[in-house]
């Protein structure tokens, strides 16, 4: 062990000669990885976690997952990331179930098993957490890890709806919009979109620019629809540019 491990393990021990509680010492790890009121340490940060995890606090394995699955930590691991949010997923942690999830999508120390995302996405849905919601829906949208089911869709999006999610109030406007497990509602799709968009979503944005070009759900007009491809194009999106010179070009009856 080098001197920096030492003296990481000296202040650890020091500490936990009189906090008891593992909540005081996860607060004091997080104190020590944000740097708030003391010099930045993720090795003593880490160790804390450590000691609270030992002793049950199934929070601390989840932020023992979080630090090991971020790279500016010199000592990044997915692995064990993966490893501490497993056990902290297992006893309950919906964030921990989420992030397992993701750790399974995106083949993050563990092998890429949709089937296994699904099934921590939905563990963490079911307990209220709002981009788990959207991300069920989504696999029930797109078949992704389950059967495609466009019922089952609309209603984890409806659940995000309600917890403020964008993502799913764009989602769920598509829906609406191809009558899609839902009776089909022009004005109720133009209504979620719409809101996404406004509320900064670029995909929604995106689909009003389509929307008013093409005419679906909407009477057809370029005006608008480059007026929302423009705002897609100051957020760097190619096909928005491609799109507002298009639509500028032939507006000004350049084609």
């Amino acid at each position: 062990m080098d001197d920096a491990s030492n003296n990481s393990a000296n202040i650890v021990d020091m500490y936990s000669d009189y906090i008891d509680n593992p909540e005081d010492l996860v607060r004091l790890g997080c104190a020590y990885c944000n740097g708030k009121g003391r010099d930045k340490n993720y090795d003593i940060g880490r160790s804390l976690f450590v000691r609270a995890a030992e002793v049950g606090y199934v929070y601390a394995m989840t932020l023992l997952g979080k630090l090991y699955g971020d790279k500016k930590y010199a000592k990044h691991d997915q692995n064990l990331s993966a490893m501490w949010y497993g056990k902290a997923a297992e006893q309950g942690d919906d964030q921990a179930q989420f992030m397992l999830g993701v750790s399974y999508d995106n083949g993050r120390g563990v092998e890429i098993d949709q089937f296994k995302a699904f099934y921590w996405y939905k563990k963490a849905a079911m307990q209220g957490l709002t981009n788990a919601q959207f991300n069920v829906g989504y696999d029930y949208h797109f078949g992704i890890g389950v059967p495609q089911n466009f019922v089952m869709a609309s209603k984890w999006y409806s659940l995000a709806v309600k917890n403020d999610s964008i993502e799913a109030m764009n989602n769920l406007g598509i829906l609406y919009l191809r009558g899609d497990g839902v009776a089909c509602d022009a004005n109720k799709a133009f209504n979620l979109i719409h809101q996404s968009a406004l509320r900064g979503n670029i995909a929604a944005t995106m689909r009003l620019g389509d929307m008013y070009e093409t005419g679906d759900g909407v009477k057809k007009d370029l005006s608008i629809a480059l007026k929302w491809y423009e705002q897609a194009a100051e957020k760097g999106i190619n096909e928005a540019k491609d799109k507002v010179l298009e639509l500028n070009m032939e507006l000004n009856n350049l084609w």
